[in-house]
């Protein structure tokens, strides 16, 4: 291509210099000497492949960009499904804990219904002994132990009733914990939830945004192409003997 500034300002000065070199030696008629000419075809083919290269080079940067955009909504959309597939475990976890405790309050529930049914036997039998007991005066002594043995058992009774209250009233705190554990892990699920899906829009608006983009580098170029076309025309003269 013809040497000159981004401005064509060379051009412009070398092509003026250059006429008045011509008239001078056209004025005189002593010097046969011809002024040399600029390769107009050549540099006309060079631009078209220049403005090609620039185009490649943008579109090679927009690819980079879409690319990067594709794997942010692909990263957003596998932690997502990584934190929903969590949360699913903790939960089925929690429950299965839920589950045990429940079934070891119901063996201690069925233990005390069978102290309960042993203590209701030995309560009707100590009624048939005292209705013996009150036609026999020598089985006073007997009764007496059975009865001695009925309060221990009973003692027993009550104190087992305190302990199974006591492991009760420690269950339902502990369920009241682990209730209150998951409602907060429910709540910090729906918040990744929604930070997820805002970045998904994020990524989307995006890509959005990097089309808008490639329109208008396309727009830039073919309008710039079509602006170096008319100047092109405009600076090529139509008859080189002028």
């Amino acid at each position: 291509m013809r040497p000159g500034n981004e401005n064509g300002e060379g051009r412009s000065s070398g092509s003026e210099n250059a006429g008045r070199k011509k008239r001078k030696r056209q004025d005189n008629a002593d010097t046969t000497e011809t002024l040399p000419q600029w390769d107009i075809p050549k540099t006309v083919r060079e631009i078209p492949t220049s403005q090609t290269a620039m185009a490649g080079v943008f579109n090679d940067f927009a690819q980079t960009l879409a690319q990067w955009a594709q794997r942010a909504t692909e990263t957003a959309s596998a932690s997502e499904k990584q934190i929903t597939e969590l949360c699913d475990m903790a939960s089925l976890n929690e429950v299965e804990e839920l589950r045990k405790k429940n079934a070891e309050l119901t063996v201690e529930l069925q233990e005390f219904q069978s102290l309960k049914q042993a203590n209701d036997k030995t309560m009707r039998r100590n009624a048939e002994l005292i209705k013996d007991l009150a036609t026999k005066t020598e089985t006073l002594s007997l009764l007496q132990t059975l009865n001695d043995r009925t309060g221990n058992l009973l003692a027993e009774a009550k104190l087992n009733l305190s302990v199974q209250a006591k492991a009760k009233e420690a269950l339902e705190l502990e369920n009241s914990a682990l209730k209150y554990k998951l409602e907060q892990q429910g709540a910090i699920s729906e918040n990744l939830r929604v930070e997820l899906r805002e970045m998904t829009v994020a990524a989307e608006t995006f890509k959005q945004k990097l089309f808008e983009l490639q329109k208008e580098i396309q727009n830039y170029f073919s309008t710039t192409q079509t602006g170096i076309t008319a100047f092109l025309a405009n600076v090529v003269p139509t008859n080189p003997e002028d």
